[in-house]
Parts: structure tokens; C-alpha cells; sequence
């Protein structure tokens, strides 16, 4: 109820304030979510959507009161070709169906924080098209985007359409909360024991750069469990590799 509170505050007071030429969204579920809020540069508003609606409809609504916006930080987990916003998901393949809330997304230039956002592929497409169909100058990571403790870093290194003035911004956060901040954007898998698959099951695919908590032994890679099926008399137990999607 608390945290409700804060988001609905957050964000009135950031709509009425149209003047400010920087705004940074935050998805709710990125972790020390009211501490990165709190963080931010001076003359930076802060908005954090409502993780029970659709995050894209969502800005859309919220820039239409800020129609002069010079940077747009969204804060949010991502994967390649991917950011989690609210109950949504922005992807290479659905950017067509958001195609006109994208439209109306003006600002120069627009910084996505997610981690892996811009790697292989997918992640190229994406950010591309992203820019396309916004005109914005865009910068995202193909690497873990956040503390040095998660193996990640504060670098955007993938821009594109460097036209606008996207070379010029900087990030959202000022320097304490960026030397303090011990999380990093990607989503996170929680409770892994007791999981179970059986054969000719689909295949589980684990995404790219997904934090395991609530689990053993997957450390390097590896997740290790029992294969419980009797071949030859015999149960066998053994370590395989994640097979993480690119």
C-alpha cells in the first residue's frame, strides 16, 4: 500500500511539472526502485508506471503533458530485443502493433537501460526500429546495464540515429547512487527447486542474462538436478547447462 502511494505521488508531481527538460521512467520492479528515485540528476522529473497496466500505453500517456523533452530514461529490466514495462512487454515483435504510441513518444533522445537490450540480432533490430518509428537518437546496452557487483556497467554503447543530440546526454542518475546502486536490470527467476520436466515436453527456455535466486547449485552456468526415470535400474543425477536464447 505504501509503495503505491509513492508511485501515484511520484507521478502527479512530475505531470504537473511540464517546465523540466529530462524525465526518467521506472519500472517498478527493478530492484531499489524508490532509491534510483530518489537519485536522480537535479531538474530530472521521475515517473514510475504502475506495474498492473500496460507500461507502453502508459508513456504515451505520460508525455503527451510533457511535450518538450529533451533526454527520456527508461528504466526497466530487458533482455535482447526486449524491455518489461509494467504488465507488458515491448519487443521486436510486437514494436508494429505499438507503432502509434511510439509515434508520439518526442524527445530528442531516448536512453533504455535494460540490460542486453541492443545484443545479437534481435537486439540490433530492435533498437533500430525502436528509433525508427520514435525519431529519436537512441542508446542502449548490449551487456548488463548496472553495478560492477552484478558483473554489469553503466555504459550505453549502442547508439543509434547520433543525428539528434544524443552524444550529449548523460544518464539519469547522479554519481553516489550510481557507486551505490547493487542491482542490475534483468529480470529475475525465483524458485527453482522442485522445478520438473518430463520428455517430449516443450522445451523450457531460460532468456538471456536472467538472475536465478531460490535455487542450488547453478553457479558457472550450470543448474544441477535429478534425472528421475529408471534406465537400466539406475537414477541418475547430473549437471547441464542452461540453454539461454540469443
Amino acid at each position: 500500500m505504501q509503495e503505491e502511494f509513492i508511485e501515484k505521488s511520484i507521478l502527479s508531481q512530475s505531470v504537473r511539472a511540464t517546465s523540466r527538460h529530462q524525465l526518467a521512467i521506472l519500472d517498478p520492479t527493478v530492484d531499489d526502485c524508490q532509491m534510483l528515485a530518489a537519485g536522480v540528476v537535479p531538474g530530472t522529473q521521475v515517473v514510475i508506471l504502475d506495474r498492473n497496466r500496460d507500461g507502453v500505453e502508459q508513456i504515451t500517456e505520460i508525455l503527451r503533458d510533457i511535450p518538450d523533452l529533451e533526454s527520456l530514461h527508461i528504466v526497466s529490466h530487458g533482455s535482447p530485443g526486449t524491455l518489461y514495462l509494467g504488465n507488458s512487454e515491448l519487443s521486436l515483435g510486437n514494436l508494429n502493433r505499438y507503432a502509434t504510441d511510439l509515434q508520439q513518444w518526442k524527445a530528442d533522445n531516448i536512453l533504455l537501460y535494460g540490460c542486453n537490450v541492443a545484443a545479437g540480432v534481435l537486439g540490433s533490430k530492435f533498437v533500430g526500429q525502436f528509433a525508427q518509428f520514435t525519431g529519436a537518437a537512441v542508446a542502449a546496452s548490449q551487456t548488463r546495464v548496472g553495478s560492477q557487483q552484478r558483473g554489469a556497467n553503466w555504459q550505453l554503447e549502442t547508439v543509434v540515429n547520433t543525428t539528434r543530440r544524443l552524444l550529449k546526454a548523460a544518464l539519469a542518475f547522479d554519481e553516489p547512487t550510481l557507486n551505490a546502486y547493487a542491482g542490475a536490470f534483468a529480470p529475475t527467476i525465483t524458485s527453482l527447486d522442485d522445478s520438473s520436466y518430463n520428455e517430449q515436453d516443450p522445451a523450457t527456455i531460460v532468456d538471456s542474462d536472467i538472475t536465478f535466486s531460490g535455487g542450488t547449485n547453478y553457479q558457472g552456468g550450470f543448474i544441477e538436478f535429478s534425472l528421475g526415470v529408471n534406465y537400466r535400474s539406475r537414477k541418475l543425477t547430473q549437471s547441464y547447462p542452461i540453454l539461454l536464447k540469443s
